[in-house]
């Protein structure tokens, strides 16, 4: 198979400096995949974005935690919303939700054929599926995605199980705890993917450096690639007040965006014989 390489930018359409970062890495950069937000607060404005650039390939980022509105009536999804109008504020807030009964899978499933409907109703083809937070890796979740992936024919779904770490990566203590329950999650949940017959990357990197990606990690993650299909997963952006104020996270995006658009990162892909790929058959 040889190394293939997806260099997947989230958060498309959440607000409208990170449609801007997130285009400048896709056509000055090593970005060659996104994932479009269908509740996001500049949902229509990556749309305009895309089109106007001959984007019409993308996959959808499934939401149901943040400060987002569904796209289904509200009264249709009650039990994914924490105040009856918007989605429970973090993935914490979710999982107590889902584990102690208080998330209603029917609503997950009408959301998430919502999102996808909207997208592809926007003139897109789904090329492939992942989540905000990675809630999809819930075992529960991800038996009831595999059933839409499947019904809506879209081959392809992210499993978010990175096992390899970058040493003096210099992260908090906490992004360590959050990586170890993925983990978890994703040990649990592999063999549905597995069972599912849909496609998915053999490695991953980027949730335990999302928003951190510094230019010596991002080049020893692409020299130390593995043969197989591997998914790196970035959040550039250009940094607005809006961003700032409701995803600290984002701080270092522009950094991001920069180390992206480094055109050391492509020499090093080349020089490692890895091919960028967009779409897996």
């Amino acid at each position: 198979m040889g190394k293939k390489l997806i260099i997947n930018a989230d958060d498309f359409g959440l607000y409208d400096g990170i449609n801007r970062g997130i285009m400048t890495c896709y056509e000055k950069g090593i970005v060659n995949r996104i994932s479009l937000v269908a509740c996001g607060e500049a949902y229509q404005d990556a749309v305009h974005l895309a089109h106007k650039r001959g984007k019409f390939r993308i996959g959808v980022h499934l939401t149901v935690t943040g400060p987002f509105c569904p796209v289904t009536r509200s009264r249709d999804v009650r039990s994914l919303l924490a105040d009856g109008r918007r989605f429970h504020r973090n993935y914490a807030n979710f999982l107590l939700n889902y584990f102690s009964g208080g998330i209603n899978l029917h609503d997950l499933y009408v959301e998430f054929t919502n999102q996808i409907a909207r997208i592809r109703g926007d003139g897109f083809e789904i090329t492939h599926l992942d989540s905000h937070h990675h809630v999809h890796m819930v075992p529960g979740v991800l038996r009831l995605l595999v059933k839409i992936a499947v019904c809506e024919g879209i081959k392809y779904v992210r499993l978010p199980l990175e096992r390899k770490l970058i040493k003096d990566s210099g992260l908090e203590i906490r992004n360590r705890a959050r990586r170890a329950f993925l983990l978890l999650m994703c040990d649990l949940s592999k063999s549905i993917l597995i069972e599912s017959g849909l496609r998915y990357n053999d490695n991953f990197f980027g949730h335990f450096y999302s928003g951190a990606l510094k230019r010596k990690i991002l080049l020893r993650i692409i020299s130390g690639i593995d043969e197989g299909l591997t998914e790196i997963n970035c959040h550039p952006g250009y940094l607005t007040h809006e961003i700032r104020k409701t995803h600290s996270w984002y701080q270092h995006c522009e950094t991001e965006l920069r180390v992206l658009c480094d055109s050391a990162l492509m020499d090093e892909i080349r020089r490692n014989e890895i091919e960028l790929v967009r779409a897996v058959k």
